[in-house]
């Protein structure tokens, strides 16, 4: 993990607060978790957040707020709304994952609403994807140990993640 000295301090302090779920470092340009309060956006933006991409659907006002904050502290803020329990179209996921790895977005804060369903999948494909991870070991620890518990309502999500994995390896093998 490349955060040290003081910047180690405000992400212990980020990992640690019980109303920020979820919190943790995937790789040098994201970081993923629940959904920041106003005074943690300027700790995200202190670790080197330069973007905040929010897949909240639910209270639009927390996002406007959001929204505000970051533009006010400089930061780039992206959103694309889902529900986990829907499931997303593939163009729909491929434009989130575009925007994560993009350079011009520097480091990126991915969050849902407590950052085990929607950034859990967003997670996984960017690992199989990004990465070149088993598809297997990324839902297990990118999904299944941040959270997200496989119920009936969101077998979508899973359906979504085989269906892209499934297209990327074809793309990919040829």
């Amino acid at each position: 993990m490349p955060i040290s000295g003081p910047q180690l301090e405000i992400f212990q302090k980020l990992r640690e607060a019980p109303e920020l779920y979820r919190f943790s470092y995937v790789d040098a340009h994201l970081l993923r978790g629940g959904q920041p309060s106003i005074a943690q956006i300027a700790d995200l933006k202190a670790l080197g957040v330069a973007t905040i991409i929010s897949l909240r659907k639910e209270n639009w006002e927390i996002t406007l707020a959001e929204r505000a904050e970051a533009h006010r502290l400089g930061l780039k803020f992206l959103h694309f709304p889902f529900y986990g329990i829907f499931g997303a179209s593939r163009a729909f996921i491929e434009r989130i994952l575009k925007e994560m790895r993009d350079p011009a977005n520097g480091m990126v804060y991915l969050h849902c609403q407590r950052g085990r369903d929607r950034s859990s999948l967003l997670v996984a494909l960017h690992l199989v994807f990004d990465h070149a991870w088993d598809p297997e070991l990324a839902w297990q620890q990118a999904v299944l140990e941040f959270g997200h518990e496989p119920t009936f309502f969101y077998r979508r999500m899973r359906t979504v993640f085989r269906r892209m994995v499934a297209i990327h390896e074809k793309q990919t093998a040829t």
